[in-house]
């Protein structure tokens, strides 16, 4: 029902401006960045750094990694094959 759902919470709305601000950044200058944000690090794949956006803004290690090379793993040549589930 329109209108039946719980407002969004103060730290809710603090991470959505927080969010849009980096994709105007981006969309702007091409680097998500700002002086009122937390830094977000560009990506490289041998450190595999990501930025976390949740209650706290940090750029970590991939915590999702392993499930990440784990599908990886299904590729041939680039590109998943056309009946990978018939493999299985």
């Amino acid at each position: 029902m329109i209108g039946s759902a719980t407002p969004p919470a103060e730290a809710d709305r603090a991470l959505a401006r927080k969010m849009m601000g980096y994709w105007v950044n981006f969309a702007l200058h091409g680097d998500p960045n700002g002086s009122d944000l937390p830094p977000w690090p560009a990506y490289g794949a041998a450190e595999d750094i990501v930025q976390i956006l949740d209650a706290t803004i940090e750029a970590r290690p991939n915590p999702h990694a392993a499930r990440f090379r784990f599908l990886g793993s299904f590729r041939e040549n680039g590109i998943l094959p056309m009946r990978w589930r018939e493999a299985l």
